[in-house]
């Protein structure tokens, strides 16, 4: 009996590489796998003790097992109403060998790449299925041409401004150019979990002079409200920026680099493991104190102020933020201390509002809240009217 359950249970442990790849919800496979082998001990214990208690654990795991397909929405495909659960499908280089480890910003797309990613759900709806292509400085691609009088524009950001999910003549720079007739030569320095502390980290570094390698006239800010969590190296985002730049508020409140988000390489592992439970991986920020406090948003605020300030004084750059609407509780906070320090934004509400304003039309799909070609359209549209009439 002994050995069985030992087998069992060497069984279950040497899938779990396995199940957590390829399975939507690994930890509830786990979870009733180990209940099998507990039910069956309540059979065959040797003792009712041992039996009672296996029971109970057994139960306890079903519980857990269950509460995991719920969290994951796969309770949904019971019921007929589809699920929003993704896979993830690769070619050319794309995956973990699109990234490279960078000094500067933790990790970096790498130069010169063209990969395919699809995304579908577990009912295999396309979410999508598109290209992404990096020129050879590693950014995402857009349309420069030879107008030797074209304005150098920055766009910084995550994989909103990268262009998550959307093809490269679909992003924000690239679409941005072109509404512009090229008057302006964008660059992409946005990649995927960046946050306003690797622009900063760009920006003190002087890769803007190495890369654009004349003045930028503007520079532009895609600002979720999550991106407080990354710069402040919250869970979960320290997960994959464990490399990442690293700030922290000074004596005077100003943003003052500190070296990386490091932690030991076995608790990042062990993290990264229980992250694949859905039912840890929402109750971990209260666990490690991660959740959002009133320094954290200081932070960001002041790598936002800095950022501003150091285009301005290097190369006379006007800076602008775009701040994506969200139902959250410190998005009143934000604005106003982003009016306080007389930082220049433009909020998505504000550019959608003539839209009749409903955010799921500007979505890459229901499953997925990455913004689609025509919010980026839209957008692009609203900002080269918005600089064209600030010059006036």
């Amino acid at each position: 009996m002994a050995l069985k359950v030992f087998l069992t249970t060497a069984v279950i442990l040497g899938t779990f590489p396995v199940i957590r790849k390829y399975v939507p919800v690994p930890y509830a496979v786990m979870a009733f796998e180990a209940a099998v082998v507990l039910l069956v001990i309540t059979k065959k214990g040797s003792s009712e003790k041992t039996r009672a208690l296996a029971f109970n654990l057994a139960f306890g795991l079903i519980a857990f097992g269950l509460v995991e397909i719920y969290l994951a929405g796969l309770g949904n495909i019971l019921f007929g109403k589809g699920a929003c659960i993704k896979i993830r499908q690769g070619e050319g280089s794309f995956g973990m060998d699109f990234y490279d480890s960078d000094e500067l910003r933790g990790y970096t797309p790498k130069p010169e790449q063209h990969a395919r990613s699809k995304v579908m759900t577990v009912n295999h709806d396309v979410i999508y299925d598109v290209i992404y292509s990096t020129d050879q400085h590693g950014l995402r691609v857009t349309p420069h041409n030879d107008n030797p009088v074209a304005k150098p524009i920055l766009f910084f950001g995550c994989s909103v401004t990268f262009g998550e999910g959307l093809n490269d003549d679909e992003t924000l720079p690239y679409m941005f150019q072109r509404e512009s007739d090229n008057e302006y030569k964008a660059w992409n320095f946005a990649a995927p979990g960046y946050g306003p502390h690797q622009m900063l980290r760009i920006i003190e570094s002087g890769l803007i002079d190495s890369v654009v390698g004349e003045k930028p006239a503007v520079a532009v800010y895609s600002a979720l409200m999550p991106h407080i969590e990354r710069s402040a190296g919250n869970y979960p985002y320290f997960l994959w920026d464990v490399n990442g730049p690293r700030y922290v508020l000074n004596d005077r409140g100003e943003a003052e680099f500190k070296g990386k988000f490091v932690n030991s390489r076995a608790w990042n592992f062990t993290l990264r493991l229980l992250s694949k439970s859905y039912l840890i991986d929402r109750i971990m920020p209260f666990i490690l104190g991660h959740k959002r406090n009133n320094t954290d948003i200081d932070l960001f605020i002041s790598i936002l102020t800095k950022s501003r300030d150091l285009l301005q004084d290097r190369y006379g750059t006007k800076f602008y933020v775009i701040l994506w609407y969200a139902e959250d509780k410190d998005l009143a906070l934000v604005i106003s201390k982003l009016i306080d320090r007389k930082i220049n934004f433009i909020t998505t509400k504000g550019i959608f509002s003539g839209s009749k304003y409903d955010p799921a039309r500007y979505y890459l799909h229901e499953c997925d809240r990455h913004p689609s070609a025509l919010a980026n359209r839209e957008i692009s549209t609203y900002l080269f009217n918005y600089l064209s009439s600030a010059k006036k």
